[in-house]
């Protein structure tokens, strides 16, 4: 061999052993092979499509949904819950004073994933699906969430998730949790009050206004009058 077939020898035995390496963290073998994130209640990723594998507790009823898989699913990139997990969840979010079940909308489902891919801490419920609510909440329909990130302040969380289009945003710092849900039109709103206080909303909080959607390009983010 001479002196440029040696040099292609040793660079394609230096490749393929940064792909051996990257493939460990990234590809996996299948649904048993996960790499630990060093960080409690998440693991990520173990299937070639991407995977997160999360662990949520409610508050209310003292479960543990432990080892939740969500997956990147493509072209969209969006997280999603397989079928085979999905009845799981819709059990655990149930409304815990009935002990009914609703389906959780697909894109709030999206959204827990981001922050839970974003924080890669346990995820605590407060409130999810509730058949007595009002006839205009979101929590009637499946789609909200009151939630914290285990030992993450909500004012952090509450920001993070301003980055999400078409939802609701509400912070609650007496009560330690963050609202979300899905709408047509944004809106953030902060409530003072504490736990069986009527609302006390602070006045003068910014609402989502022009964004850059690209370079040189602006968009008007729509937003309610509302929670």
């Amino acid at each position: 061999m001479n002196r440029y077939g040696t040099s292609l020898f040793r660079l394609g035995r230096s490749l393929l052993g940064s792909v051996a390496i990257v493939g460990m963290f990234a590809c996996g073998s299948g649904p048993s092979t996960t790499v630990s994130t060093g960080l409690a209640g998440a693991r990520s990723t173990a299937h070639s499509d991407q995977s997160l594998t999360i662990t949520l507790y409610n508050v209310n009823t003292r479960e543990t949904l432990a080892n939740l898989v969500l997956q990147r699913q493509r072209p969209h990139g969006v997280w999603i819950i397989p079928s085979r997990m999905a009845r799981r969840f819709r059990t655990f979010l149930r409304d815990w004073r009935t002990g009914r079940e609703h389906a959780i909308a697909d894109r709030l489902i999206a959204l827990i994933g981001e922050v839970a891919s974003h924080f890669r801490k346990p995820i605590d419920v407060v409130s999810a699906y509730r058949v007595r609510a009002r006839k205009t909440s979101r929590h009637r329909h499946g789609k909200a969430i009151d939630f914290r990130v285990r030992g993450v302040p909500p004012r952090v969380v509450w920001e993070y998730a301003k980055r999400f289009d078409n939802i609701g945003l509400g912070l609650y710092p007496a009560s330690g949790f963050v609202h979300l849900d899905i709408r047509r039109r944004s809106y953030y709103w902060i409530d003072d009050a504490g736990p069986g206080q009527a609302p006390r909303y602070r006045p003068g909080i910014r609402q989502p206004g022009l964004r850059a959607s690209g370079p040189g390009h602006l968009r008007l983010a729509r937003w309610s009058t509302r929670p």
